[in-house]
């Protein structure tokens, strides 16, 4: 069980604190999708890194997370690359499609639990 669901057992200023010591995205993402306050917290560290799209999945995942709270979201957008292949059959999925969550780039979806 999530300390967050239950109650923090840490003072919540201890969990905001973790962003700053967490060096990957994914690491931020899989932080952020622990409770709903720290989904709240979580945008500003997570977009602090480059954001990389390489494939149309990762796509998808970024601007559904991007889209969700554009408002707030959107200015702590700070380096954005587009890398997509141009000679995929955009009719034909692709085999990433299938392998969505292990794609490193996957941005975190908002849990129902939360």
């Amino acid at each position: 069980m999530s300390a967050c669901i239950s109650g923090p057992r840490l003072n919540y200023d201890i969990f905001f604190e973790l962003f700053y010591y967490v060096s990957r995205q994914s690491d931020v993402a899989a932080l952020m999708s622990t409770c709903a306050t720290l989904w709240n917290d979580g945008p500003k560290h997570l977009l602090a890194f480059p954001v990389i799209i390489r494939q149309p999945s990762t796509l998808r995942s970024f601007c559904t997370f991007m889209l969700s709270d554009m408002e707030s979201r959107a200015p702590l957008l700070r380096q954005f690359y587009f890398m997509i292949s141009l000679e995929q059959d955009w009719d034909t999925p692709s085999e990433d499609e299938d392998d969505r969550d292990s794609e490193p780039g996957q941005y975190p979806r908002m849990s129902q639990d939360l």
